[in-house]
């Protein structure tokens, strides 16, 4: 039986798995983070501590293993028992306990426990798929270079530029007062002409017989 094995699959549904006898571990949640040097780009995660203050048997590793194992609680708490007493011999011993996949304890000389996490899982399973990943720098240019280059090309209208525009213009709007003129004027002699020539009767060619 693993019992490092269930530890970290329970890690993955609690914030706190005890191990009865030599401490807890805790899960602590990580936001997403950017490393400013290597544009690292990490998902949120779960990291995971180690409280030795977290002795007390709360049941819930016990309760798992007696579950899988369909043993009884009895017999649960004295393997449990048994791997925290090889625990505490190898740290007696100056050795490096190994929990697999979740980090590894240590003794210090002054006699306290030092855990190093294991970061190559990531305990929160809403940031299950999720990896890291190295996006390439983004080179933005200042707003007042971007506005420099949008506006370089625009120069000032000269007073003559103005006056040559007012008068083109002007004709432009004159354009249909003068079409309309030229129209009137034009069916005017045309109705002129039409009503002379209407005026004039043709006169008909007879032949006289002199009697």
């Amino acid at each position: 039986m693993q019992i490092v094995n269930y530890i970290s699959e329970l890690l993955f549904h609690h914030d706190c798995v005890i191990l009865p006898g030599l401490g807890g571990f805790i899960g602590n949640y990580k936001p997403a983070q950017v490393h400013p040097v290597s544009h690292t780009f990490h998902p949120p995660s779960k990291s995971i501590l180690f409280n030795t203050n977290l002795i007390q048997d709360d049941g819930l590793l016990l309760n798992s293993i007696t579950i899988s194992e369909k043993i009884s609680y009895k017999e649960a708490k004295i393997r449990v028992e048994e791997f925290v007493g090889d625990c505490k011999f190898k740290l007696g011993n100056s050795e490096t306990v190994i929990f697999e996949k979740v980090g590894r304890i240590k003794k210090e000389p002054n006699g306290s426990l030092i855990f190093y996490p294991d970061s190559s899982v990531n305990y929160l399973r809403e940031s299950f798929g999720m990896t890291s990943f190295v996006s390439p720098v983004i080179i933005r240019k200042p707003v007042h270079k971007r506005l420099e280059k949008k506006f370089i090309d625009r120069k000032p209208r000269s007073e003559k530029d103005k006056k040559n525009r007012k008068i083109y213009w002007t004709y432009f709007a004159l354009l249909p007062v003068l079409l309309i003129t030229l129209w009137l004027v034009y069916n005017s002699g045309f109705i002129n002409n039409y009503t002379q020539h209407k005026g004039i009767l043709p006169v008909s060619e007879k032949t006289y017989i002199n009697e």
